[in-house]
């Protein structure tokens, strides 16, 4: 139900190229948003930035493979920060416990 803080939405009709809408949807179906949800953000940061928002980027093959890792569980879990560096600097001695998922 529509309260102050919560307007009803607005319907938007747009005339968009069927090819570019094809191609856009199977990007929007690869990292998991809706197209009202795409432009809902593309409204947001237009207003947020004032201008044309920065590009948005797909994550690269690492990147989504960091994502679906912690998205499983596969995580690892340091004691501290310095534990976290030790880890990264490949001194897995100190305060490292195994991931969680795995």
């Amino acid at each position: 139900m529509p309260t102050p803080t919560n307007p009803p939405a607005v319907l938007l009709t747009v005339h968009i190229d069927p090819h570019l809408m094809q191609a856009a949807e199977e990007v929007l179906s690869r990292i998991q948003i809706a197209p009202d949800q795409a432009i809902q953000m593309f409204f947001q940061a237009l207003v947020d930035f004032q201008t044309m928002p920065p590009q948005l980027l797909v994550p690269n093959e690492e990147t989504q493979r960091a994502i679906e890792d912690a998205r499983a569980g596969n995580v690892s879990v340091h004691q501290n920060v310095d534990a976290l560096l030790d880890h990264l600097r490949g001194d897995h001695s100190s305060g490292h416990q195994p991931p969680m998922g795995g």
